[in-house]
């Protein structure tokens, strides 16, 4: 048991050896609102845990019970990568490729825990023969019309296996092909530490805000933030909607709670900036 602030920090799973504690987040206990237990619960409630932990050295994963139910293979593979014995390769012994949108679609999806991300326009691979290792992708900024602002969406490695030098290498083969002001990229707080932005040189520009969703008290139904836009529950709801227009809160939350569902926060991301001189001065 962690204490750290007057609160209580237990894992359901603790490696001491590994300093990983793994947490199993059931929704309707978690909630910030909706359940029974959801006083005690705030927007900042699993992002303060991350933190927490943190600060100990400890690596905290959050398992939400909605993503064990929709995703509980990536999940499996996630936590035997994380916790197993590895085959360790090095960069330097692999073949530097792009990579083509099916066979990058097909990696993630089989390799990474969120999965594939359509997003990414500029895919390198490192490759032993023909069989793909590490991975990783870049695209254009959202919301920018510059050409030279890009983000870092994923990089993923073949299951059971460490490439040395691969972040590295690949970022480097980037740096050569293209012209940029800056790189952004996110680290997920649910699983990620964010280490290797760390080894990479990127610098830490804060947190986002956690996201959240909502979920049915039975747990059969189930909403991302967009799915719940004030637009969207009018097509879907406009009873509720109706209802709603004579609320002086937040017309979403009094929609979705009446529906009885429950809102769960999870723990943010880290947001990570590198900017192109930072990026040019780097040695790999």
């Amino acid at each position: 048991v962690i204490r750290r602030h007057g609160r209580n920090l237990e894992y359901d799973i603790y490696l001491p050896d590994k300093r990983i504690g793994i947490e199993i987040n059931g929704s309707y206990w978690h909630s910030t609102l909706g359940g029974d237990d959801s006083k005690s619960k705030d927007s900042k409630y699993h992002l303060d845990e991350f933190l927490l932990s943190e600060m100990e050295k400890v690596h905290l994963i959050q398992i939400f019970d909605i993503d064990w139910y929709l995703n509980s293979d990536r999940l499996k593979i996630f936590l035997r990568d994380l916790i197993g014995e590895s085959t360790v390769l090095y960069a330097r012994k692999l073949t530097m490729k792009d990579v083509s949108s099916g066979e990058v679609k097909q990696f993630l999806n089989s390799h990474h825990i969120q999965g594939y991300s359509n997003k990414g326009s500029v895919c390198l691979g490192l490759y032993q023969g023909e069989e793909l290792m590490p991975l990783m992708t870049f695209g254009h900024q959202r919301f920018s019309k510059s050409n030279d602002l890009w983000e870092l969406h994923r990089y993923c490695v073949k299951s059971g296996y460490i490439v040395v030098g691969g972040p590295e290498k690949l970022l480097n083969e980037f740096k050569k092909r293209y012209c940029f002001k800056q790189i952004v990229s996110y680290s997920d707080n649910d699983h990620f530490q964010g280490k290797m932005y760390e080894r990479l040189g990127f610098t830490l520009d804060g947190f986002t805000n956690p996201r959240y969703y909502w979920i049915s008290k039975d747990s059969k139904e189930y909403y991302t933030r967009e799915q719940c836009m004030l637009s969207k529950l009018k097509e879907k709801y406009p009873e509720w909607y109706e209802k709603a227009l004579g609320f002086k809160g937040n017309k979403e939350d009094f929609i979705m709670l009446s529906l009885g569902f429950l809102k769960v926060y999870r723990s943010g991301n880290k947001r990570w900036l590198m900017k192109g001189e930072e990026l040019a001065a780097l040695e790999i």
